[in-house]
C-alpha cells in the first residue's frame, strides 16, 4: 500500500469511537481481498447497535486541505458507508479540538 493515492467522500460522524469503511476501500487501494481473514472486536458496534464484524484494519495517512493524520480504519462488510470517527474529526480540523465540550 505505500504509495497509493486516492480520493474519496467521507461521512464525518461525530459520534462514531471508530472509522468504518466498505471493502470497496480495499480494491481501491489495489489490497488483495482473497487474503484478508475475520478479525474480531466485539465492542464495534454500527449506529443502530448491530455488530460489525471487521475483515481488516488499515492505519492509512489522511488529508482534509492542510490537515494531516493517520486514523485506523476497519473494513466491515456491514458498513453502509465510509464513516470518520470524531477523533478523526478533530485531527483533520472538521470539529474543534475541544469538542464535545462547548466552545
Amino acid at each position: 500500500m505505500h504509495g497509493n493515492r486516492i480520493s474519496m467522500t467521507v461521512t464525518p460522524d461525530t459520534g462514531a469511537e471508530f472509522s468504518v469503511a466498505l471493502p470497496k476501500l480495499l480494491e481501491d487501494l489495489g489490497v488483495d481481498t482473497n487474503n484478508t481473514r475475520w478479525l474480531t472486536r466485539d465492542e464495534l458496534v454500527g449506529p443502530t447497535g448491530e455488530p460489525l464484524a471487521t475483515i481488516r484494519q488499515l492505519t492509512p495517512h489522511l488529508q482534509y486541505g492542510s490537515y494531516m493524520t493517520e486514523e485506523e480504519i476497519h473494513v466491515c462488510r456491514e458498513a453502509s458507508s465510509f464513516l470518520l470517527s470524531w477523533r478523526a474529526c478533530q485531527n483533520l480540523g472538521m470539529v474543534p479540538k475541544n469538542f464535545p465540550e462547548p466552545m
